[in-house]
C-alpha cells in the first residue's frame, strides 16, 4: 500500500527543476516542499504521509512550520518517498542550490558521475533497491556483508524477478574465515567477532534466495583484504570505498551510470578480477 501511495505521489523530473522546488531544498524547507507538492499532485496530507513515513499530523506541523525537519534519516525517508532524483537530492542534503546547473563532467571530472554521497548512510534504502530492480543483464552485490540488501524484505522479490529475466546474478562477499577480520572489528571500534556473525548472516540469507533463483544467482567468497563495496544494476552503480577506522555507514560514496566516462569500466574490471579469484560459497 505504501510503495502504490508513494507512486501516487511521482513527480515529473521538471517539477525537481523548479527554481521555487530548487529553492525549497536548498533551505531544508519541508514545508513548503510538502506545499509544492500537494499543489503539483493534490495529494493529501495523508497521502503524502504514508509516502514518506510520517503521519498525517506530522505532515500537518511540518507544512504549517510548528515543525521543523532536520534528522537525516527523516529526510532520507522523504527522498525515497517522494522518489526524489539528483541533481535535486544533492540540494536538499548539501544545502546549495549551486549544484543544479553544473553537468557532472564538469562537478567530478567524468561524465560516469552521477552524485556523490558524504557518507554512504545518507543514501535512502529504497534507492539502493532501486539500483538494482530493474537489472536484466547484470546484477551484483558486492562487499564485505552487503546485509542491508541481506535484510530487506523487498530483496528476495528483486532478485527472483530478475532470475526469471535471465539476469546474471553474482554475490561476492568477503570470506568469514578471513584472517584480517578481527583487525577490521578493532578498526571499527566493533566487539570481537561483528564481523564474521554479519557476513554469516548475510550468507545464511542469500543462500535462501539462490535456492529460489536457481542457476542465475551465483554467491562467491573472496580472501583478501576489503577494499570497496560495488553494487551494481545493468548500467547504474553505487561504490563505497571502504575507509579503515570508520565503519560502512560513514564512507563517502558514488552513484555512477556507465557512459563514455570509463569509470564504470574500471569499477567492472575491479570486480571480475577479484570474482575470478574468489571460491563459490559451500553452506
Amino acid at each position: 500500500m505504501r510503495r502504490a501511495l508513494a507512486e501516487s505521489t511521482a513527480l515529473p523530473e521538471a517539477f525537481w527543476a523548479d527554481p521555487t522546488v530548487t529553492e525549497a531544498l536548498a533551505q531544508r524547507d519541508i514545508g513548503q516542499l510538502f506545499r509544492l507538492v500537494q499543489r503539483a499532485t493534490r495529494a493529501t496530507q495523508t497521502r503524502i504521509g504514508v509516502a514518506v513515513g510520517l503521519s498525517q499530523a506530522q505532515v500537518s506541523e511540518i507544512m504549517s512550520g510548528s515543525r521543523k525537519v532536520s534528522s537525516v534519516d527523516v529526510l532520507a525517508r522523504i527522498v525515497g518517498g517522494l522518489h526524489i532524483p539528483e541533481p535535486a537530492r544533492s540540494v536538499l542534503f548539501l544545502g546549495d542550490a549551486s549544484v543544479v546547473p553544473q553537468r557532472s563532467k564538469d562537478i567530478f571530472g567524468s561524465t560516469d558521475i552521477t552524485a556523490v554521497y558524504a557518507m554512504r548512510g545518507l543514501i535512502p534504502r529504497p534507492h539502493w533497491n532501486d539500483i538494482v530492480r530493474r537489472a536484466r543483464e547484470h546484477l551484483w552485490l558486492y562487499g564485505m556483508a552487503e546485509l542491508g540488501f541481506a535484510l530487506d524484505d523487498e530483496v528476495p522479490g528483486i532478485l527472483e524477478e530478475a532470475a526469471r529475466h535471465g539476469c546474471d546474478i553474482r554475490v561476492l562477499l568477503l570470506d568469514p574465515d578471513f584472517r584480517g577480520t578481527s583487525e577490521i572489528d578493532t578498526d571499527e571500534g566493533s566487539p570481537p567477532g561483528t564481523l564474521v556473525a554479519r557476513i554469516r548472516s548475510a550468507l545464511a540469507r542469500y543462500e535462501q534466495m539462490r535456492e529460489k533463483c536457481g542457476t542465475q544467482m551465483t554467491v562467491r567468497v573472496y580472501d583478501c583484504s576489503p577494499t570497496v563495496s560495488i553494487v551494481r544494476g545493468d548500467d547504474r552503480m553505487l561504490v563505497t570505498p571502504y575507509l579503515r577506522f570508520s565503519v560502512g555507514s560513514n564512507s563517502p560514496s558514488l552513484e555512477l551510470r556507465r557512459t563514455s566516462g570509463r569509470m564504470f569500466d574500471r569499477y567492472i574490471k575491479h570486480f571480475q578480477c577479484t570474482w575470478e579469484r574468489a571460491k563459490d560459497w559451500m553452506p
